[in-house]
């Protein structure tokens, strides 16, 4: 019965370290986009946004938030919920970089009158997002305030660019005369 154990576990083992060194080649660069479903929604986007995200064998991690219409993008990281001061958030809390190119104008669009603004963010699928806009308070620092509860409803996928090696037979010069 030991031996039985001990080639169960080695298969155990054996499987996990499959799992485990294959989580790159399960993990992929997505980009979808949602059209705006809520009065919030619409006052914030416009035509709405669109999210680029990582996805691995059990999570996913936001990267991008971007305008739909216009060419605005906010650079997001993650965080904790003790960055709200008490307050927690209803799906994966990131932070929105205010020193990336639009991070302020998204600040300011999503939590008026706040310096730092954090996301929100249900799962991202084909299924209707919430993203839930919070900001600091300039009246109460120690406490995050809610600004805005947006959902949106899906839209279409975007492939990716492949990070691969260059395809030899395409021709990336431009051929026309001077």
């Amino acid at each position: 019965m030991t031996a039985l154990r001990s080639l169960l576990l080695a298969a155990l083992l054996a499987a996990f370290a499959t799992i485990v060194s294959g989580g790159a080649a399960l993990a992929a660069d997505r980009m979808i986009s949602f059209n705006p479903a809520s009065d919030d929604a619409r006052r914030l986007t416009g035509a709405g946004v669109t999210v680029m995200f990582k996805t691995r064998l059990t999570a996913q991690r936001v990267t991008k938030i971007m305008a739909t219409a216009v060419p605005a993008t906010a650079e997001l990281s993650p965080v904790s919920d003790r960055v709200l001061g008490g307050r927690k958030a209803p799906g994966q809390l990131y932070a929105i970089d205010p020193q990336a190119d639009q991070g302020p104008a998204y600040v300011r669009a999503f939590c008026p009158g706040s310096t730092k603004a954090w996301l929100s963010f249900s799962r991202i699928s084909r299924y209707p997002l919430t993203v839930i806009a919070f900001g600091d308070d300039p009246k109460a620092p120690e406490r995050a305030r809610q600004c805005a509860a947006m959902t949106f409803t899906f839209k279409g996928e975007w492939a990716l660019p492949s990070r691969g090696p260059p395809d030899p037979m395409e021709e990336t010069r431009d051929l026309e005369p001077f």
